[in-house]
Formats: structure tokens, C-alpha cells, sequence
């Protein structure tokens, strides 16, 4: 759980609070470090994190993704520098924008859910059977369907029954009025 105190100087508190705003452990770890130490090489960040010096290279990438550091060119090479506090809230501004839009869509996601699935719940259960007695069970459970049972099998339900229970199966399917469709894989 993220601390919030108003003097937070302890770089593992910074880190976590960091993290609650989106970033990753090591992205929060290296944040700190170039905010702690002005700019750094690549090298140099990868030794003091004890982190492979390829992992920092993206995790800079990520973080100058995220507009919170910047590279700069001097004699003695390429350093990193943290950016201020105005791109950390310009990261939360883009997550918030994010939730809004978010928060927006989700109604007609529900509803289109709700309708692939026949305007039942959204509790879509997948249960695994074995054998004749599995398949039996599938088929009997396939009876409290509302409307349409939509099954992925390997084989057709003559595969399995004698062409009797098969028949009664289908004669209480249509006496309920439910319809079948299956997508086989052979």
C-alpha cells in the first residue's frame, strides 16, 4: 500500500509511491536514482541498480515513453536525466484521461458482451468433462440454456450415444424450444 506523508525522503516510500502511479518496481527504482543523483550514465545506473545494463536501456526507453526522462550528449557520453514534477503529473493526467475513456466504453462493452451471450449474465463458466459420463453431464446441463447452446466439441453427439439417448436429448431440446450451434475441431 502506498505511504502518503507530506515529507516522504525515504527512497523505498518514493518508489512505491511511484509505482502506485503506474510505473514498474525497476522504473520507480531508476526514476529515484536520477532524481537522487542529477543524471547518470546508462552504465552507471545498471551498476548502482544491480540491474543488466540492457534492462536499464529499456527501461529508459520505457520511462522516456512516459516523458519522465530525458537524454542528454556531454564529453564525457550520454547521460539521463529524471525529468520534474510536472511530466509525473502529466503521467497522471494521461491515466486519468485513460480511466474516463475507460469508464465511457464500458457500458457498451457489457451490453455487446451481453448479447453474444444471449442477454444472460455476464458469468460465462467453462467446465472440462471426460469420457461418456462427462458428455453426459455436458448434455444434461445444456438443458437450463434459454435459447441457443453454443458448444466447441471434436465430435458430433453421434460419436458418443446410441442414436436412443441421442434422440431423446434432441426431442427435449426442441420441446423447450432450444437450438444448438456447434463449432467442431476435428
Amino acid at each position: 500500500m502506498a505511504k502518503q506523508t507530506d515529507n516522504m525522503s525515504n527512497t523505498a516510500d518514493i518508489s512505491l509511491n511511484l509505482e502506485v502511479l503506474g510505473l514498474e518496481h525497476d522504473e520507480s527504482r531508476l526514476y529515484v536514482l536520477l532524481g537522487q543523483s542529477g543524471a547518470l550514465s546508462v552504465l552507471d545506473a545498471s551498476r548502482i541498480l544491480d540491474i543488466p545494463r540492457t534492462t536499464t536501456y529499456r527501461l529508459v526507453e520505457r520511462l522516456r515513453s512516459k516523458d519522465l526522462v530525458r537524454e542528454s550528449d556531454d564529453s564525457s557520453g550520454l547521460k539521463v536525466h529524471a525529468c520534474g514534477a510536472d511530466s509525473l503529473q502529466r503521467l497522471v493526467r494521461t491515466h486519468q484521461e485513460e480511466v474516463d475513456q475507460q469508464r465511457q466504453l464500458l457500458p457498451s462493452i457489457v451490453g455487446a458482451l451481453t448479447n453474444l451471450t444471449g442477454g444472460g449474465p455476464l458469468g460465462i463458466r467453462v467446465n472440462h468433462y471426460a469420457g461418456i459420463d462427462g458428455a453426459r453431464q455436458v448434455f444434461m446441463n445444456s438443458l437450463e440454456a434459454n435459447d441457443v447452446i453454443r458448444s466447441f466439441t471434436r465430435e458430433d453427439m453421434d460419436s458418443f450415444f446410441n442414436y436412443g439417448w441421442h434422440e431423446e436429448v434432441r426431442q427435449e431440446y426442441v420441446r423447450r424450444g432450444l437450438r444448438r450451434k456447434d463449432l467442431m475441431n476435428p
